[in-house]
This record gives C-alpha cells, structure tokens and sequence, in this order.
C-alpha cells in the first residue's frame, strides 16, 4: 500500500510550506463480536469463574474473555449471535 510522503515547497521568514501527499487509504475494521452483560446476584464471582462456567457450558471452541463491567456484571465477547442466544435462552 502507498504511503503519504511529504514534498518541501519552500522557506519563509518563520514558515516552512510542506504538502503531503493525498492518500486513499481504507481502515477495515473487524466485524465486532457481540457483546453480553453477565450479571451476577446473590454472592460475588472472580472473572475467572465466569470465564470457565462459559466454557463449561458451551461446546464453542472459543476463548472467554470477561471484563469487569460494574461490581456484579461483566461484559463478555461472544463468537456469534447463537451462542449469546443460547445463554439468553437457559437464563445464564
């Protein structure tokens, strides 16, 4: 991919005149994944616990990363929108 590149124009009294080089330049971003609550009542879990009940739970071959959202919720990216749905449905 072409990179921007800087041309020197010239020198004034206290100003240098420098263009850049107009680039078309495309950022792709990853479709993001989708994103649960997990909120958790009656006691206090680790991120660990949440981590590995996930994996316990589901046959997904997918590595569980949950944030700690709030005291007793955590944010967890699911690999598609079936597994989310899945624990949506059994109330986890």
């Amino acid at each position: 991919m072409s990179k921007p590149n800087a041309s020197f124009f010239g020198l004034g009294k206290e100003f240098a005149f420098i263009r850049i080089t107009d680039v078309d330049y495309k950022l792709e971003t990853p479709d993001p994944s989708p994103t649960g609550l997990v909120t958790v009542t009656g006691g206090h879990i680790t991120v660990e616990v949440v981590q590995s009940e996930l994996a316990r739970i589901t046959i997904t071959d997918w590595k569980w990363e949950a944030l700690v959202h709030d005291e007793n919720s955590f944010l967890v990216a699911f690999p598609s929108d079936k597994p989310l749905q899945s624990m949506v449905d059994i109330g986890f």
